[in-house]
């Protein structure tokens, strides 16, 4: 999964500053899903992401 953030933040520096902070780790209010799984609950940035499988970056939601 760090190619496909990688390759985005090529792409679109602004949002790739937006989903991962200075170490690489995917910022605490986004959520990355690889297929149906969330990223966290698999091997986080390490995650191998199969051929033709989506990766979609969400922004955590919240409010009161």
């Amino acid at each position: 999964m760090a190619a496909v953030l990688d390759a985005l933040a090529e792409r679109h520096p602004a949002v790739g500053r937006r989903v991962r902070d200075e170490t690489g780790m995917v910022r605490r209010h986004v959520n990355v899903f690889v297929g149906s799984d969330n990223a966290r609950d698999l091997a986080g940035v390490d995650t191998v992401v199969p051929e033709g499988v989506e990766v979609a970056v969400l922004p955590a939601v919240s409010g009161g």
